[in-house]
């Protein structure tokens, strides 16, 4: 090799030297990443069952092939048959059944209301946990097609605050309504036509020999200040 070579070989080694600490001092110098944002969920609680039993605050549950029983310990009063989607009020709460496992070892209660009456104060309780890396103020505001209220909450970085909620449900005068949109829905042995009408929607259950059912819903939603939003759709029976 001669020295024309060495040298060309040197400056590539020194090179890729060069490049290596630039490389190195890039990733060291680099920000890492860090979480930024904001849970935010309806509350809820699992429940384990032993051979179809459990507890459920002042309540035990037995879980049957004919559905959920809950048992008040203090006077033995029992409640239901349940289904997995079963609104309950327990107390001056309201809660619903969101899921039990298959093998029948745990159940999900959720904190809120699937189904109420036109015209009632229902309650809920949701959370909001700051991953925001700095302390932060949220403005929460609860909202249903009749009822809008604010309120605000500072939470620290990392920390999460469980909130209580009240909200009013509206009562249906279809007449005032005017339809968004539709769609249907087919299934094994009914179909469900979905009508909108903006923070409502009419479902029609049928069958082929016509129809099964027939109800509304309404939207029930909590928005931050910070963008996030959660929602459900609570079915509004008759007053």
């Amino acid at each position: 090799m001669n020295g024309e070579d060495r040298s060309f070989y040197g400056a590539i080694i020194i090179a890729c030297i060069i490049g290596m600490i630039i490389i190195s001092y890039t990733i060291m110098s680099s920000p890492k990443y860090e979480e930024n944002f904001t849970e935010l969920y309806f509350y809820g609680e699992k429940v384990g069952l032993s051979e179809g039993e459990g507890e459920f605050g002042n309540y035990m549950i037995r879980l049957t092939d004919d559905g959920v029983f809950l048992v008040d310990r203090a006077d033995q009063a029992e409640m239901g048959p349940f289904i997995r989607g079963s609104t309950i009020i327990l107390g001056d709460s309201y809660w619903y059944i969101e899921d039990i496992s298959s093998d029948g070892d745990e159940m999900l209660f959720r904190k809120i209301p699937l189904r109420a009456t036109q015209g009632d104060v229902i309650n809920g309780t949701f959370v909001i946990v700051n991953h925001k890396n700095r302390d932060l103020s949220y403005v929460y505001t609860v909202k249903t097609p009749i009822y809008s209220e604010e309120g605000s909450v500072t939470i620290g970085d990392g920390s999460k605050e469980v909130l209580d909620f009240f909200a009013t449900l509206p009562v249906i005068d279809p007449e005032a309504l005017e339809k968004t949109g539709e769609y249907t829905e087919e299934f094994d042995t009914y179909s469900r036509l979905v009508e909108e009408f903006g923070e409502y929607k009419r479902i029609t259950l049928s069958d082929g020999s016509g129809t099964i059912d027939q109800y509304w819903r309404a939207k029930v939603s909590i928005s931050l200040n910070t963008g996030e939003e959660i929602h459900f759709w609570i079915i509004l029976d008759d007053e």
